[in-house]
């Protein structure tokens, strides 16, 4: 019994290094790309990129803590709607690196700044390879 225990009191702290060591890490300056299809219409799910940092941060907290009751609703004119493959460059974090800042570089909407949360880029893009 005690053995066992000895290996699990080994074992356990060792997956939590591999979680930090697997994490991408998001640098200002850096293009990244999506990988996620998106539907056609706002309803059928899809990427989007915030207009105001606010209503970022509160989808965050709320799908965080799991507490819709405080949620405020984002006025869907504050969204902008995204495509596969559209490219976006890390300006800035906020709130502690949960929310980025980004330049949209695709679509009509190309050159404007907008917000994304952390969690949706590291699940949904890919930083884009550098040329050489």
């Amino acid at each position: 019994m005690r053995f066992l225990l000895l290996i699990a009191c080994l074992i356990i702290p060792y997956e939590g290094f591999a979680d930090e060591a697997e994490a991408k890490e998001v640098n200002p300056g850096e293009v990244w790309i999506l990988k996620s299809t998106s539907g056609n219409g706002m309803m059928n799910g899809g990427e989007v990129l915030y207009l105001m940092p606010n209503n970022a941060y509160e989808t965050y907290r709320s799908r965080r803590f799991d507490d819709w009751n405080q949620f405020s609703m984002v006025d869907t004119r504050n969204l902008v709607k995204l495509r596969r493959g559209y490219e976006v460059e890390i300006l800035e974090g906020l709130y502690q690196d949960e929310i980025y800042k980004v330049k949209l570089l695709s679509g009509n909407n190309k050159g404007r700044k907008y917000f994304v949360i952390t969690e949706d880029l590291l699940k949904k893009y890919n930083l884009k390879e550098e040329e050489k």
